[in-house]
């Protein structure tokens, strides 16, 4: 019944949208309210909303800062809103348990609410307008060589000071208990390697570099997992572990790689050995909407870390940001010796020849 229900809204909502946008918008003007309406019913009517976009990445980084933002504003009460999963599982990292997760069209709805209606009339905070059918200027200036990551979270919507300390996150503690699950699990102490290859923010490496990788990998004698579950086509089994335990399993198991996503936020205390995967930059794109290259996201470019010899950073151009579609496919032989370069760039980081990466 649903599936028949989507068939039919969907096709109206899209007629609707490009036919009356005004009575469209309107609309969800009226659901955004009523959504802010139910959301203070649950909370309580003196409650202060604080509403959220961006994928894991994005609340990660907002949360470190909120505590100081909030001791400059104080208020009674408060509820986190938004329409990340992301921001519900880093949500604990901080210790904040008043969170509401909305859809994405309700999200949307109270986006227009807040413009139409204003935001301090709603006791609203928008954090920060992430999605794109909110029409407002998200100052291109926070994307240009002057300013990193991390500046748009602290100074562009927080409006904190640049020298303000980040509240550090809080894991899961190694115990007996944490020690028994990791063997139970399969992972060997230190010679683990953990592959993260999805990220929302740049395009994916072929299936045929990480197999051939994960085969090199597991003839080296090391364990291989990795961090997916949708696909099975990897040569090695997947694995899901929660963002409070990420840091401390990753300490166990010795080896991190990953495409740079919001995860790679949440590990980078970790110490182990750890191998980021950038897309290389370019000279002409338009990085007016997102940027995820090594010289504005790279972790000791955004103060993360600071001369952190377990981390590796590697620029690439097989990944390209997701916001640059007029790229030209790379010759097949270019493409073939890229990929060598990667995998030899990245064994070496495994094993620790940091010199030759």
């Amino acid at each position: 019944m649903r599936i028949l229900d989507r068939r039919i809204a969907d096709p109206c909502v899209i007629f609707f949208r490009k036919h009356t946008p005004f009575l469209y918008a309107a609309v969800k003007v009226v659901i955004g309210y009523r959504e802010i309406q139910r959301i203070r019913k649950k909370y309580g009517r003196q409650v202060h909303i604080f509403f959220m976009r961006g994928a894991t990445g994005d609340s990660y980084l907002q949360f470190m800062f909120f505590q100081n933002w909030l001791r400059e504003h104080p208020a009674e009460s408060y509820v986190m809103v938004g329409d990340s999963a992301g921001m519900m599982g880093v949500a604990p990292l901080f210790s904040i348990s008043n969170c509401e997760q909305v859809r994405t069209y309700q999200a949307s709805s109270i986006q227009k609410a807040c413009m139409l209606l204003g935001c301090e009339r709603l006791h609203v905070t928008m954090m920060f307008p992430w999605h794109y059918d909110l029409y407002v200027n998200r100052c291109r200036v926070r994307m240009t060589e002057r300013f990193q990551f991390l500046d748009t979270y602290r100074s562009y919507v927080l409006g904190l000071k640049k020298g303000m300390k980040a509240l550090r996150p809080v894991f899961v503690k190694k115990d007996r208990r944490f020690y028994f699950d990791m063997a139970k699990r399969g992972l060997a102490e230190h010679q683990t390697v953990i592959i993260a290859p999805d990220a929302n923010s740049v395009t994916q490496l072929p299936m045929i570099f990480w197999n051939d990788l994960i085969g090199r990998l597991k003839k080296a004698g090391y364990r291989v997992f990795v961090n997916c579950s949708y696909c099975s086509a990897y040569r090695a089994p997947d694995i899901f572990f929660s963002y409070e335990e990420s840091v401390p399993l990753l300490e166990y198991c010795g080896y991190f790689i990953g495409v740079r996503s919001g995860l790679c936020d949440i590990i980078s205390t970790a110490q182990c050995r750890k191998i980021i995967l950038y897309p290389q930059k370019a000279e002409k794109v338009n990085y007016s909407e997102h940027r995820s290259e090594k010289e504005f996201s790279g972790f000791e470019v955004m103060g993360l870390v600071k001369e952190d010899e377990n981390m590796i950073e590697i620029d690439t151009p097989l990944i390209r940001n997701i916001t640059q579609p007029e790229w030209e496919q790379l010759d097949m032989d270019v493409c073939f010796a890229q990929m060598t370069r990667l995998r030899e760039q990245i064994l070496c980081g495994i094993t620790g020849r940091k010199s030759e990466c």
